[in-house]
């Protein structure tokens, strides 16, 4: 039996700790961050977030509705088409800089909403997960990282376990992401695959040929200085990052687990239609798996379950079960059916 767990955003705004009524500011969708955005109260992030909806409403206006995809996506293209045109109210200067100003508040958006929190859904999932399991992410934060630390003994091992290419990139930091207790081989870890990067990994590629690239396991994951550093593939419709050699292995990692994959759990994820990356991998790696026996998908909207269904259906045969929840919570309740 070999499980493969797929969370998205949902997985975190499903959190224990989300829905205090006190937390103004929530693990942010993709659908709604500019309104989690406006309700970072730090001032240590003011400066970020002000700029942030100051560079959005110059380049669309006053009365503006975007999801962050859609502005990332926005910006990747204005960068190529203002050259063309010529044009001199919006500069490309202007957009690296809005560009950098959207990784920060992103930044500051997580931390507002995730710092010092723990999710017992989370580390209820880890309990239920066997070694040798997988977890494929989507999400930049690191509720998982930490549930792994706290419930990952015997089970996890942050230098294996992240799928990085070893041989030719230096690994730092792994001590801080250990599991408290006994550390898993590398035979028997669990392995996290966090297909979009992380708010802890700083990944830096060699300068020249036959130089090693570093990638840094951060202790440090919030904002301590003036920027914070990390290394992701934004949301955005043209993933050129995944051409890294460091995601590339990754990806590759994932495809393979997912063609041997028994049991599927999606938590949250709601495979955009824009990224149509993700949505490849998955078509293709379950094409020819006739392995699975169960699917469980985790998702209160009817039309993403409706899509998620139909990108799986390949490997969905005769005798395959289908399992829908709601929310995380629901799916918790239910003593994590599928694992």
């Amino acid at each position: 039996m070999m499980n493969i767990v797929v969370l998205g955003a949902g997985a975190s705004r499903g959190a224990s700790f989300a829905a205090r009524v006190k937390k103004i500011c929530k693990p942010p969708m993709n659908s709604d961050f500019f309104t989690q955005l406006q309700r970072v109260l730090s001032k240590k992030h003011d400066k970020y977030v002000k700029a942030t909806i100051n560079d959005v409403i110059k380049f669309f206006g006053v009365n503006w509705t975007i999801t962050l995809e859609e502005y990332f996506t926005q910006i990747e293209f204005y960068r190529k088409v203002v050259p063309l045109t010529g044009e001199r109210v919006i500069t490309s200067g202007d957009l690296r800089k809005a560009r950098a100003n959207l990784m920060q508040a992103l930044a500051a958006v997580l931390e507002e909403s995730m710092f010092n929190e723990k999710c017992k859904f989370h580390t209820g999932l880890i309990e239920k997960l066997n070694p040798a399991d997988t977890i494929i992410s989507f999400n930049y934060d690191c509720l998982m990282d930490f549930s792994l630390v706290e419930r990952g003994s015997g089970k996890w091992n942050p230098h294996y376990g992240y799928g990085f290419p070893l041989q030719k990139w230096k690994l730092s930091g792994e001590k801080k992401w250990q599991p408290k207790g006994e550390l898993a081989t590398k035979s028997e870890t669990i392995t996290l695959y966090k297909l979009h990067g992380s708010l802890h990994w700083q990944i830096t590629n060699p300068s020249k040929a036959g130089a090693v690239g570093t990638i840094k396991l951060k202790e440090r994951i919030y904002r301590q200085n003036e920027n914070v550093l990390f290394t992701i593939i934004p949301p955005e419709w043209n993933k050129d990052a995944i051409e890294n050699p460091v995601f590339l292995k990754i990806w590759k990692a994932a495809a393979q687990s997912l063609a041997k994959a028994t049991s599927l759990i999606f938590i949250g994820y709601s495979f955009s239609p824009t990224d149509l990356y993700a949505s490849a991998l998955f078509r293709l790696a379950l094409s020819k798996n006739k392995k699975v026996k169960q699917v469980v998908i985790v998702n209160p909207d009817k039309e993403t379950r409706r899509r998620t269904r139909a990108i799986i259906s390949n490997c969905l045969y005769g005798n395959a079960k289908l399992v829908q929840f709601d929310s995380f919570r629901e799916y918790a309740k239910s003593g994590f059916i599928g694992l």
